[in-house]
């Protein structure tokens, strides 16, 4: 039979190349009757594969027969439907002039082809002249009604057994993915401890390095965060999954000074210090086909980032007014300025007690903020996200389907959390208002008397500005209809009057 093939390079492009290249792109060919199924054979391929290498016996109905007698039968059945078989003479020594297949037509006389006879004669003569050798088959095909190329014809037989055993290997490698090698449990874990879904546990975790880093004492211990993790999980609660995970703590970078000395990094801000924070999962294969090294990177940066929202949350929820009232000293003759201000205060006290209520507004302003980015990250992006790639993976028909799922739902991850490069400048003014957060806490918790009134007029300038800008770049961006999903987090920050 005659294949015709298409070139992946056009013939003008053919031409600019040199002989090399076109010797090359010339090999590179695909039968035009496989290219409606070139995919589902690549991919039955591939997972037949995997099943091996695993050592599973894939067995079933769809596997009962080898893939060439299912097509050879489905090439009699389809020849079959419109050719007309007769008994004749004894088979011939020889092909003659006068042998071959009768092909008539309403407007001609017939006309013999020997080769379709030969390869018809083939394909029967198994089942029909197996009882009797003697027998032979003339061939009758009206060309009116039998009018296909081989193409047609193959792409009829072969396409149909292709997508069957696609989908039977293909379904079969995400069944073992799922049962024995815990797929779907897998992108819970890395959900629950990355994204922060398990909320209490991870609470413990964070709350304690929280804690630490408040009162200025050492954190940075691998072994102290690795037991604080297993203690706060417990082998009752994840006895099968948190051995995956490990803390780890990120080694500063050191910068080089003009006579190529290594010298430390300056400080870091406030919540920049939980970079330096890591949290490690171990992927085996072959699930680590599908969270590759590449997709760990992502969930550490949108862990980090969750990180740093909750400690800013966690410094104002945790603020008291008795830390803001706290006295310089107690003594008989200066009483608590708490104590004071309770009883009314004094002339004395007045600037103090105007003080206090600027505190206690731009803590209103900071949690208001900060629980506005907290609550859009935590259930507008990430649960509703999660949701979405859950029926992404229900319905994925072969291990491709569920990477790209997995890679689109990273990217939507990356995009709505505000680490993508278009909203990196939101995502810095957030950055700053978060960081103001942790500054405050300190200033609050140093009392009253400690508090100097242009530090608190400069903290309220600062927040107001990253404020107004944030809120007009998402007005912006909502209104071009390019980040619609930031549509929420306006609705959070903004005045009920200014939405």
């Amino acid at each position: 039979y005659t294949v015709y093939c298409k070139q992946i390079m056009s013939s003008s492009n053919l031409e600019s190349e040199s002989v090399e290249q076109t010797q090359t792109t010339a090999d590179l060919v695909v039968p035009c009757f496989f290219e409606p199924i070139l995919n589902f054979i690549i991919l039955a391929g591939k997972s037949a594969e995997m099943l091996h290498v695993m050592w599973k016996n894939v067995s079933g109905q769809s596997l009962d027969r080898a893939l060439f007698k299912t097509f050879h039968q489905n090439m009699k059945e389809y020849f079959g439907e419109e050719a007309e078989i007769t008994e004749s003479d004894p088979v011939p020594s020889k092909v003659t002039e006068n042998d071959g297949v009768s092909l008539k037509s309403e407007n001609s006389d017939s006309v013999v082809d020997r080769l379709m006879k030969l390869n018809l004669h083939h394909q029967l003569k198994e089942d029909y002249l197996t009882s009797d050798p003697t027998r032979t088959l003339n061939y009758h095909i009206d060309v009116t009604k039998h009018h296909s190329t081989f193409d047609r014809s193959v792409e009829k037989c072969l396409n149909p057994v292709i997508t069957e055993l696609y989908t039977f290997t293909c379904g079969k490698l995400i069944e073992v993915l799922k049962v024995e090698y815990n797929l779907l449990e897998q992108f819970q874990r890395l959900r629950q401890f990355y994204l922060l879904e398990a909320g209490d546990v991870m609470y413990e975790f964070y709350s304690e390095i929280f804690d630490k880093i408040k009162n200025k004492e050492r954190w940075k211990d691998v072994s102290f965060l690795n037991i604080q993790l297993r203690e706060c999980c417990g082998m009752n609660r994840w006895p099968e999954g948190i051995g995956r995970f490990v803390v780890a703590i990120r080694p500063p970078p050191t910068t080089t000074t003009t006579q190529g000395q290594g010298s430390r990094p300056r400080n870091k801000a406030a919540v920049d210090i939980l970079k330096d924070l890591e949290l490690h999962f171990e992927v085996n294969w072959p699930v680590n086909i599908i969270i590759s090294g590449e997709a760990l990177d992502v969930y550490k940066q949108i862990f980090t980032l969750l990180l740093q929202v909750k400690y800013a949350k966690y410094s104002l929820d945790n603020l008291t007014f008795q830390q803001l009232m706290a006295p310089e000293r107690d003594d008989d003759d200066n009483p608590p300025v708490s104590t004071r201000l309770s009883s009314g205060g004094t002339v004395k006290d007045a600037p103090k007690i105007l003080l206090s209520k600027k505190a206690m507004v731009l803590r209103m302003r900071l949690m208001h903020f900060v629980n506005g980015v907290h609550t859009y990250i935590m259930t507008r992006i990430l649960h509703s996200t999660g949701l979405e790639f859950e029926s992404d993976v229900s319905q994925a028909k072969d291990l491709d389907n569920i990477v790209t799922a997995h890679n689109a739902y990273l990217g939507k991850l990356v995009e709505r959390c505000l680490l993508h490069n278009k909203v990196s400048m939101i995502k810095e003014a957030m950055m700053k208002v978060l960081n103001l957060s942790i500054y405050f806490q300190t200033a609050w918790t140093q009392g009253i008397d400690c508090l100097r009134p242009e530090t608190l007029d400069k903290m309220d300038r600062e927040f107001q500005n990253c404020n107004r800008f944030i809120l007009a770049s998402l007005k912006v961006a909502v209104r071009r209809a390019s980040l619609p999903h930031l549509d929420s987090l306006l609705m959070s920050l903004a005045p009920t009057d200014d939405v």
